[in-house]
């Protein structure tokens, strides 16, 4: 752990205590819940640290903080004005934690713990909808340092350009404690879905059920509560593949100042009086409605103007097709994946563009551009952005019989995925390798799911089955650092722990997979204590 972590531990295991003793339930929210189940504890690159609570819980564990513990502060909206955050935090004021967005308010910055709020919403789907776009103007107007999501709708940007037009905008205070008392007063008892105050949550409506009684898993050196179906609650907000670590350059950092030992007003005192705070704060909140004026005007939040946009890298690759004389179906028989990736990559880039997948922007394509397109990605394993080109497609016109197999291919993979490390329905994800794992040999997701299968029912009597399969997936994928960890594991089951010891010591700096990467560790540190007796 970094000394950053050793800070948010610490202060983790207080707010575990003090629910405990007070009856209160909570739950690891954000990077801590994923890190408690696929790492067992912190993201290795994690600088902060999220909980979830309902409303109720939260108004009780606000009243103990408060008035009870010394040296800490549950800090808010409500009794911050200048706060930034739409979420409250659970802090240490004898520490440092100074972000970008915090630094010229007037609020205490100490390590903190986020505190993401969830409160009870209708039933209802179209009450749902209406509930979501009052939140999210709520969201913009109490915030005044940063846009907190850039993909609202069109309505939604008039509606915040409207408020905040002068002469309206005085009323702003009075319009967000009307709205507040609106939406965070739905009685919790009559209502089955939670709504997650957050801005950045992959997945803001949640059924209560999928949150349950907390269930204690271990993190670091302790045991802190997740969701108690944290798998299903991380494949709805993460996709079927939330088990993956990210590449490096997809993680992010918060802070801009952190101390443990010093309190924030040290270095306060060092900066603060070089600013003009109250000018800073309007040049802030002038920023933000000057960035919504644009919004408006660029029309950048009107799917057309994505679609419009990708019309040239279509009409490019079509162009560069014909140039070169590409014929794609001889390509497609000939399995040049790599060629056809190079080939599309303008076009995958444009579709992982935030707004492009939030907006389910449908491309001009034809069929047989479409097909190429999804097909290297498919028969490889990949099938998040191939679905929804697909069903963007099949919004206009029926997939053709081919597209149909490719659709059938990618909704297998994700099928795979789920029933191993969501579900855990082993039985399932059997009959999907057997059924998909010779019409799609390049799929490195179903050699890798035949052997772990395999590995779970293993013995003295079939390793050596087990072993030959491996093997020969080995030649197809000879440096997959999954099937590396599980060559280890045979060795281990065999009572080879020096040549298992070597496999994991090999593969534990390149695997991807948290959750074999969790077991990897495990199992090494388990013939480490064992060599050393």
């Amino acid at each position: 752990m970094t000394e950053e972590q050793e800070g948010l531990l610490k202060l983790l295991k207080e707010i575990n205590v003090i629910c405990k003793e007070n009856d209160i339930n909570f739950y690891l929210a954000g990077g801590s819940f994923i890190g408690a189940i696929r790492h067992g504890g912190f993201l290795p690159w994690d600088d902060d640290a999220d909980i979830h609570m309902t409303r109720s819980s939260y108004e009780k564990f606000k009243n103990i903080v408060n008035h009870r513990i010394e040296n800490r502060l549950v800090v808010s909206k409500e009794e911050y004005p200048e706060y930034p955050q739409i979420h409250p935090r659970y802090m240490a004021l004898g520490s440092t934690t100074i972000l970008r967005s915090t630094f010229t308010t007037s609020t205490p910055q100490g390590q903190f713990v986020d505190i993401f709020i969830l409160d009870s919403i209708p039933d209802d789907i179209q009450k749902q909808e209406k509930y979501t776009e009052d939140y999210n103007l709520y969201l913009e107007l109490i915030t005044e340092v940063f846009i907190q999501d850039s993909r609202r709708s069109s309505g939604l940007i008039k509606k915040y350009n409207r408020y905040c037009r002068p002469g309206k905008y005085k009323d702003k205070e009075a319009i967000c404690r009307k709205m507040s008392k609106k939406l965070f007063s739905y009685p919790e008892d009559t209502s089955r879905h939670y709504h997650i105050r957050s801005p950045q949550a992959p997945q803001s409506i949640i059924k209560k059920e999928i949150f349950g009684v907390p269930r204690y898993v271990s993190f670091e050196d302790t045991f802190l509560p997740v969701a108690e179906n944290a798998e299903k609650l991380l494949r709805e907000a993460y996709g079927a593949d939330w088990f993956e670590v990210p590449e490096i350059n997809k993680v992010s950092e918060h802070i801009f100042i952190e101390d443990q030992e010093l309190p924030y007003t040290v270095y306060e005192k060092s900066y603060i009086t070089r600013f003009d705070t109250k000018k800073h704060m309007e040049d802030v909140l002038e920023r933000k409605n000057i960035w919504f004026r644009v919004l408006n005007q660029r029309n950048h939040v009107n799917p057309l103007t994505h679609y419009i946009k990708g019309m040239p890298l279509i009409y490019e690759t079509e162009c560069f097709i014909k140039a070169h004389e590409i014929d794609l179906d001889a390509w497609i028989k000939a399995k040049k994946y790599e060629d056809l990736n190079l080939l599309f990559n303008s076009i995958y880039k444009y579709m992982e563009q935030s707004h492009v997948k939030y907006w389910n922007v449908l491309l001009a394509m034809s069929e047989s551009l479409l097909y190429a397109s999804v097909y290297p990605k498919v028969m490889l394993g990949e099938y998040s952005m191939p679905k929804q080109l697909m069903d963007m497609y099949r919004k206009e016109r029926p997939l053709s019989s081919r597209l149909e197999r490719m659709y059938e291919y990618a909704q297998a993979t994700e099928s795979l995925l789920e029933s191993i490390y969501t579900d855990k329905d082993y039985v399932l994800a059997k009959e999907i390798v057997e059924k998909y794992i010779e019409q799609m040999p390049e799929n490195i997701y179903f050699a890798r799911a035949q052997i772990k299968l395999l590995l779970l029912e293993a013995n003295r009597e079939n390793v050596n089955d087990i072993r030959e399969k491996l093997e020969k997936h080995f030649l197809d994928f000879p440096e997959d650092p999954e099937l590396g960890k599980y060559r280890g594991d045979i060795y281990l089951l065999c009572g080879m722990e020096a040549q298992a010891g070597q496999c994991y010591r090999r593969e534990k700096y390149l695997l991807r997979n948290g959750i074999e990467l969790k077991d990897l560790k495990a199992k090494d540190a388990f013939i480490e204590e064992n060599q050393k007796c």
